[in-house]
């Protein structure tokens, strides 16, 4: 009986020890990562009213010659363009006010081009705004600004 009982002691011990010895293997393994310019807004032109006239009597719309913007992204990536639908144009030395209605060329689109190469879009702001028979004669200024979001 003592035989058994240490061969049953020593046949666990050696099931343990077997039991507790682990493998290893490694797989060598790459990572990279391509650093690119952040998306970009360059204004090419300004939203241009030409001159005009004051009408006798009434009012009439004089329409804008269209800013111009161009968006730098990568190929298929989205964006958003947007810009206030007014803006308050105030004449120099004055208090008198215009109103310019802005339109943008397109709201929404996306870089053409292979999916993560640069790609550029044009982008354009147009406008138009009333003039009325009673305006002040004058320079009218105002500033707006033109948002991009990339999705």
């Amino acid at each position: 009986m003592r035989t058994i009982l240490i061969m049953t002691v020593a046949a666990a011990a050696f099931a343990a020890g077997s039991a507790g010895a682990q493998s290893r293997v490694a797989v060598p393994t790459q990572g990279s990562v391509t650093v690119i310019d952040p998306a970009q807004v360059r204004h090419d032109a300004d939203l241009a009213v030409p001159a005009v006239s004051r009408p006798a009597k009434g009012a009439k719309t004089a329409k804008a010659q269209a800013g111009s913007y161009t968006l730098t992204g990568l190929g298929g990536e989205a964006f958003a363009v947007s810009a206030p639908e007014t803006v308050v144009l105030t004449r120099h030395g004055g208090t008198e006010e215009i109103r310019l209605k802005i339109v943008p060329s397109q709201t929404v689109g996306a870089f053409a081009g292979p999916a993560g190469q640069p790609s550029t879009a044009k982008v354009g702001v147009s406008g138009s705004l009333p003039v009325a028979s009673d305006a002040k004669s004058g320079v009218y200024k105002g500033q707006y600004d033109v948002t991009v979001a990339y999705q």
